[in-house]
């Protein structure tokens, strides 16, 4: 009912639905901390959407959200319509990435040679590593020497995957991997490519 055009029914769903948001920012936090790095993508009415994003403290919300009553879908249904909504932002991402690549070439922010890339990655040094899909390096790295020993193939149980090993490391550390097809590669004369922070 409302008196002299003020809803106070309205209101007090309001004020609900922005404790209830609230509640639901601060058990995110709980579970994704600040140093939070992925996207976070919302499922709910776009009329909650905007509650949500008032209260919202995370860095990373994503300003487009999966539209819907999010209870009339599986989890499955849901990832699905979280990769739609992600696929263009992660292409954009990925753009980005390689135009820094380009554009860093001859300065020392960059290097293709997998000698350089392993102790870097130990290191911390890596933002950005791209890999040739379909491809791997076997060797071992020895952190005392920071030396790198390649391998043709896998040869005994101490062999590794390098590739493997500094893809860990760099998203241990918060950095990005991407795979790509060779004609896709910054440098196409390589198997990876690393874009260095320093």
């Amino acid at each position: 009912m409302s008196t002299n055009g003020y809803d106070k029914a309205g209101d007090d769903a309001e004020n609900s639905l922005l404790r209830f948001f609230r509640e639901v920012d601060s058990g995110l936090m709980t579970l994704l901390h600040d140093n939070q790095k992925s996207p976070l993508v919302l499922a709910c009415l776009d009329s909650h959407f905007s509650v949500y994003r008032n209260v919202n403290s995370c860095r990373t919300l994503f300003p487009q959200n999966i539209s819907g009553n999010p209870d009339e879908s599986d989890v499955f249904s849901l990832h699905g319509q979280a990769w739609d909504v992600l696929q263009l932002h992660f292409r954009e991402k990925r753009k980005d990435k390689v135009n820094l690549f380009m554009q860093a070439q001859g300065s020392g922010n960059v290097s293709s040679q997998i000698e350089d890339i392993v102790p870097a990655a130990f290191d911390g040094r890596i933002d950005t590593l791209f890999i040739q899909a379909n491809t791997d390096i076997y060797g071992k790295y020895n952190k005392d020497s920071r030396q790198v020993e390649l391998l043709e193939q896998m040869e005994e149980s101490s062999d590794t995957s390098l590739l493997n090993l500094i893809a860990v490391h760099i998203i241990d550390q918060g950095g990005s991997v991407y795979f790509a097809k060779k004609e896709d590669m910054p440098d196409k004369t390589s198997k990876l490519n690393a874009l260095l922070r320093y």
